[in-house]
C-alpha cells in the first residue's frame, strides 16, 4: 500500500470516527466542553499542514471532519449549563 492511500484510509477513519463521536454525543444528550472540539480541530488543522501533496478525495475527508468538529462545536458556545 503506497503511503498516499494510507493517508486516504487515515483521513477515512478519522472522518468516521469523528461523525460517530458527534452522532453519538448529540443522541445522548452530551456535550463537550466547550473549546474540546476547537483545540482538536486545531491539531488536526496542524497535522495535515505536515502533508506534501494530498489526493483530492483525501483533502476532502479532512474538510469534512473539521467541518464535522466545527458543526458540533457550535452549539456548546450558546448553550449555558
Amino acid at each position: 500500500m503506497s503511503s498516499s492511500r494510507a493517508w486516504t484510509h487515515f483521513a477515512l477513519f478519522c472522518l468516521i470516527l469523528g461523525l460517530s463521536v458527534a452522532v453519538f454525543l448529540s443522541m445522548g444528550n452530551h456535550r463537550a466542553p466547550v473549546g474540546v472540539l476547537i483545540s482538536i480541530m486545531g491539531f488536526v488543522a496542524a497535522a495535515i499542514t505536515f502533508r506534501h501533496e494530498p489526493q483530492k478525495l483525501e483533502k476532502a475527508f479532512w474538510i469534512v471532519l473539521m467541518t464535522v468538529l466545527l458543526v458540533a462545536e457550535i452549539p456548546n458556545t450558546f448553550l449555558a449549563e
